[in-house]
Formats: C-alpha cells, structure tokens, sequence
C-alpha cells in the first residue's frame, strides 16, 4: 500500500498479490485518519472523508500504525492550516 499527498489529492493505492492495483482518492483538506483499537493489541487504520472509509494497514505491526497515523495526521493538519504540503 501506498499512501501519496498533494496540495489536490490524497491517494491510497494498494496492490494485490495479483498485481491488480486498487486507488481510493480524498481531498486532503477533508480526509482524516483515524486508528480505532478493536483489542489490548490490535487497531486498525483508516482514511475517511464524507462517509467513506478505507481500511489500510493491516500488516503494520501496532508500532507502526501509531506513527503512520501520527505523520499523517501530521501532514494533513499542516496541510489544513497552511495549504502546503509538508516534505516528508
């Protein structure tokens, strides 16, 4: 999975094991992320925007969840207070 921001999108990419590629796009200014704890040591991640929601992540260790969401909310917080995107 690939997760791509710029000042006119956010784009989720994932590609299956078939080589079949799959690409949900947001507006940055909308998206969100957001981690939600199913057990003691398991969450999922997902992007949501105007009632959609995508599911990624989910071979990330809990660890790296936690950053992922962090750098993003990150990024999309800057975005929202600045209109730039910031280099990561």
């Amino acid at each position: 999975e690939r997760v791509e921001v710029n000042a006119d999108k956010l784009v989720l990419t994932r590609v299956a094991p078939s080589g079949t590629e799959s690409a949900w796009e947001f507006n940055p200014y909308w998206a969100r992320i957001e981690r939600h704890q199913q057990t003691p040591n398991c969450s999922v991640l997902e992007l949501t925007s105007h009632g959609e929601r995508v599911a990624f992540g989910k071979f990330l260790t809990e660890e790296e969840k936690a950053s992922v969401a962090d750098r993003l909310q990150n990024v999309l917080r800057t975005f929202r207070e600045t209109g730039r995107v910031p280099a990561t």
